[in-house]
């Protein structure tokens, strides 16, 4: 298993994102959006690196996108 900065998610932590987005109530096409905003088109290609910050911003308010850049 790799850990460098190029790495993407497992699995386990697409479903934990995949609940983080339900709970936060976001539909799929908010969260298609929302991450797009993060420059990502799939969820599949998020990277181990931007994963937290990721999680963070929609379970305390998908909004916040912008502080985190």
């Amino acid at each position: 298993m790799s850990h460098s900065n190029d790495a993407t998610i497992s699995e386990a932590q697409r479903k934990r994102l995949f609940a983080i987005i339900r709970e936060a109530g976001l539909d799929n096409e908010e969260a298609k959006s929302f991450l797009s905003k993060w420059g990502y088109a799939s969820s599949s290609l998020i990277k181990r690196l931007d994963y937290d910050a990721i999680c963070n911003a929609i379970a305390f308010g998908h909004n916040l996108v912008e502080s985190y850049y």
